[in-house]
């Protein structure tokens, strides 16, 4: 599935993945709003793709933001939690800001050649867990990749094969 723009789920909507790739492209910023607040519930992905139009710099990037109007912006709230990646998560060009919410990331593939950040004031966080071995944390070659916030809740671990930093980092389990 490719996204050219914002992707919305309205109050009981759901999105069936089917084990695809869901990318989101253009040289746009791309808002995903989460409007399940009643009810909360996580949008899941299978394989996420960001892929937006390259920029001049990493500050003036195309972004892909997360949204839920009403929901809990405070980290720890089990309603927090606003979106699950079931296996790759991979940012080719352009920005993820998961701003104040939680991102599970349950595969085992953290690629990142752009930029991943959150709000500064009540910063989310990409959760690495309930992989299915060492999750491997991969980036440029050539510059340090920007992670943004990382929690390592998985008792198999994580291997960065990168130069890499983090706004913060979290470790609940394992050993990176």
């Amino acid at each position: 599935v490719n996204i050219g723009g914002d992707f919305t789920i309205a109050d009981g909507g759901t999105y069936d993945h089917d084990e695809n790739t869901t990318t989101f492209f253009g040289n746009q910023n791309s808002l995903i709003t989460i409007g399940n607040t009643t009810t909360p519930e996580y949008l899941t992905f299978y394989d996420l793709v960001i892929d937006k139009t390259p920029t001049s710099s990493k500050s003036t990037a195309w972004s892909v933001t997360l949204s839920s109007p009403g929901r809990s912006e405070t980290a720890g709230v089990a309603a927090n939690h606003l979106m699950t990646i079931e296996n790759d998560f991979t940012i080719n060009e352009g920005k993820f800001n998961y701003y104040r919410y939680k991102t599970r990331l349950e595969g085992n593939n953290y690629t990142n050649y752009g930029t991943s950040l959150g709000d500064a004031t009540n910063t989310g966080r990409i959760t690495l867990e309930n992989g299915t071995g060492a999750f491997q944390l991969t980036g440029s070659t050539s510059s340090t990749t920007e992670f943004g916030d990382v929690e390592l809740n998985d008792t198999d671990g994580a291997t960065l094969n990168t130069n890499g930093s983090f706004n913060g980092f979290i470790l609940t389990a394992g050993v990176m």
